[in-house]
């Protein structure tokens, strides 16, 4: 009879361990719309709601994915109808997502079973690399009282950013175009041409307005997602790196007298086109890889090449722990921390991205440049540990 007591309350100690990791948080989501094809619209303008919970599915040993299970199973039917009477009878797929956390999310039924819809179905690294490497780089992650400056000669990579100074998305889900930019711009800051550099200190060359002036035109046109609303999965860093490939680039400060942020510019190819520089297109390449490698990146870094990394981030604390050293506002992207009950590899609150230009192997970091300005992080600079990345890490892209 004892022992029968124990084994109770160990499954139920287990069962409220898989239920507080499963349910991330209960809240309402925004709604769209979508069809076969992946063509969407907001519901309503964006103005729809439905209530629920946002839960972590797995599916196979290493893949895993989220739904939104809706307090009234019930209400899927009636927003699928909203959606057909809106947008016509091939929209027939509601979707739950809210401007920051962008991926395709169906909706499910209070046993957590989706409805008909897209889902994006997201590689589970950290579930990998656990398995074949569970007690060494993995787990181990540095204290933020012992991040010092990266040690070049002593093992440390750092290729830094060349010139390219921090800049600031603002309160806009453009993270991608702005980390690919600032990637792009740190590899043409040695070979463009002296006289579209406006400061020979500074580089910063790509207007990122008409960058996203040009991704609204084709959401009119087309009916697919803005790159102002909420990117990283729904529109990767590898749009901004296409766009750049076809049509060039506009010079920073030259976008038809608008000025970032300006939501409601809207550019055809043409008119982009007809002021783009195009010269420089077919001299810089690039390479996705959507199972993360650290081996892969750091051999791009080796290589002289800065990666566009896209992650996940945490609702409970998106900026880090704040650096010691540095006298940072955050900056150190770690699971946890030492006297710390924060766990910021759980709990999904949306995607960002960054670029990657150094690792040290003896504090287990890797270096990287954000996109929230000079006074977060260090000086705009953050720190990621490898356990992090292992864990949170999406896909990155190698820029050649």
């Amino acid at each position: 009879m004892k022992y029968r007591k124990i084994y109770i309350q160990i499954l139920m100690i287990l069962s409220t361990i898989l239920l507080i990791q499963n349910n991330l948080y209960a809240e309402e989501t925004s709604v769209y719309c979508a069809d076969e094809s992946s063509a969407w619209h907001w519901l309503d303008n964006g103005k729809e709601k439905a209530n629920g919970t946002w839960v972590l599915k797995n599916e196979y040993p290493f893949y895993k994915y989220y739904v939104f299970k809706l307090d009234k199973s019930e209400q899927y039917q009636i927003l699928k109808e909203k959606c057909i009477k809106q947008f016509g009878d091939s929209f027939i797929y509601p979707q739950a997502a809210n401007h920051r956390f962008s991926a395709w999310i169906s909706f499910a039924d209070r046993q957590n079973k989706p409805f008909p819809g897209h889902i994006t179905h997201n590689f589970c690294y950290n579930c990998w690399a656990m398995f074949v490497n569970p007690l060494s780089e993995v787990l181990h992650e540095i204290d933020a009282r012992e991040v010092s400056y990266f040690d070049t000669k002593n093992g440390a990579v750092d290729l830094g950013m060349a010139n390219v100074p921090v800049l600031n998305q603002g309160y806009h889900g453009t993270c991608p175009t702005f980390a690919t930019t600032a990637a792009i711009n740190a590899k043409l800051d040695s070979i463009i041409d002296p006289s579209l550099k406006t400061d020979k200190d500074c580089a910063d060359y790509i207007d990122q307005q008409c960058i996203l002036a040009l991704t609204s035109g084709f959401a009119t046109k087309y009916g697919i997602c803005s790159s102002w609303e909420g990117e990283s999965l729904l529109n990767p860093s590898t749009s901004a790196l296409r766009l750049f490939k076809l049509h060039g680039f506009i010079k920073k400060g030259d976008c038809f007298g608008a000025a970032y942020p300006e939501p409601s510019q809207v550019l055809s190819v043409n008119e982009y086109r007809s002021k783009s520089i195009k010269d420089y297109s077919d001299k810089i390449d690039y390479e996705t890889y959507y199972l993360p490698s650290l081996e892969e990146l750091k051999k791009a870094i080796n290589d002289g090449n800065r990666v566009i990394l896209d992650t996940a981030l945490s609702k409970n604390n998106t900026n880090g722990f704040d650096i010691p050293e540095f006298w940072s506002y955050g900056g150190l992207w770690a699971c946890k921390q030492p006297g710390s009950e924060e766990n910021n590899c759980e709990n999904i609150v949306g995607y960002h991205a960054v670029v990657v230009f150094g690792y040290d192997d003896k504090q287990k970091l890797l270096k990287i440049r954000n996109s929230w300005g000079n006074y977060s992080g260090h000086n705009g600079d953050y720190y990621m540990t490898y356990r992090y990345f292992y864990t949170m890490a999406v896909r990155f892209t190698i820029i050649k």
